[in-house]
């Protein structure tokens, strides 16, 4: 890093142990460090993002703050990101506000190629017609709180996003259609090989970064320019990139699409 010679990739994530869905990012930054450091980067954890859940918040006081976290997601992104020393970016995130706050976050930074990072589904636990069987039940009264707990646990029982196709699953599936994952990322178990491999394909894909490809400096041997940088007020979406299906410049339309889904 000090000879300005390998690309520095930042990794933003959504990480805390509370959120099933979230859990299994507390391993990614040390596979994706790896990753890029064999193919001739650095990776840094640039900042984290606060991640909740609408189904624990669910009719509580908390529940009031979902909307919000999306806007104090884009804006941690962006904190992230503004120290001008990185040369792409990783997004880890799930769920339907952590994944749009990610997106708006790192829109501001376009010129920075992006790849998102998911966490991945949770394995299959109690049949839904099962789990719904026992809601039933306890609702007529025919079966105790214990046995609700106890299905409920069965159900929801171990790292990853939501056993159903809620809006963890459908934004992983348009982050996967924008051509943001790698092909095929989107659901594969957490802490399986498969999984382990994605997470570091994605430190591998941003690490041999365009700018190094052709022998052209990194970010930080730029800074003498960043005057220049500042000057310059196109878009970051007008900017070329070798590769503009992952240059978030390239989807601000997609901000709007977001602010409508919540």
């Amino acid at each position: 890093m000090r000879e300005a010679r390998w690309p520095n990739l930042a990794i933003v994530s959504s990480y805390n142990d509370m959120l099933s869905a979230h859990q299994p990012l507390e391993r990614f930054p040390a596979l994706i460090k790896r990753a890029a450091r064999e193919v001739g980067a650095v990776a840094q954890f640039a900042g984290g993002v606060p991640a909740m859940c609408d189904g624990v918040t669910q009719g509580q006081p908390g529940m009031e703050l979902s909307l919000f976290s999306r806007d104090v997601i884009a804006m941690a992104t962006a904190v992230s990101l503004s120290h001008n020393v990185f040369d792409a970016v990783l997004c880890l995130g799930v769920c339907d506000k952590i994944v749009p706050g990610l997106l708006i976050g790192a829109l501001h930074f376009g010129h920075l190629p992006a790849i998102f990072v998911p966490g991945g589904p949770m394995t299959s636990g109690l049949p839904n017609a099962e789990k719904a069987k026992i809601r039933q039940l306890y609702a007529q009264g025919q079966v105790g709180r214990d046995a609700l707990l106890e299905a409920e646990s069965k159900a929801y029982h171990g790292p990853g996003t939501c056993t159903f196709y809620g809006t963890a699953n459908s934004n992983q599936m348009l982050m996967e259609v924008m051509g943001l994952h790698l092909p095929g990322a989107a659901f594969v178990n957490p802490n399986t090989p498969l999984r382990d491999a994605l997470t570091r394909g994605g430190g591998a894909a941003r690490g041999p970064d365009h700018r190094a490809r052709r022998g052209v400096p990194s970010a930080r041997a730029d800074r003498g320019r960043a005057g220049d940088r500042q000057r310059d007020r196109r878009p970051a979406g007008d900017r070329r990139l070798d590769q503009p299906h992952l240059a978030l410049g390239r989807h601000r339309s997609c901000r709007r699409d977001f602010d409508q889904l919540g």
